[in-house]
C-alpha cells in the first residue's frame, strides 16, 4: 500500500473510531475536555 494512500485511510479511521464518540460529545458539552486538552489529544491520536 503507498503511504498516501495508508495516510488517508488512516485519517478516516481515526474520524470514524474517534472524533464520532463520546470525546466529541463530552468536548462539545464542555465537559473536561477544553479545547487546549483536545488539541493535545488530537495530536497524539493523529500521531
Amino acid at each position: 500500500m503507498d503511504e498516501e494512500l495508508l495516510q488517508t485511510v488512516s485519517r478516516a479511521l481515526t474520524h470514524l473510531v474517534y472524533r464520532n464518540t463520546v470525546v466529541e460529545d463530552l468536548h462539545a458539552e464542555g465537559v473536561c475536555l477544553d479545547d487546549e486538552t483536545m488539541k493535545i489529544i488530537n495530536k497524539e491520536v493523529k500521531n
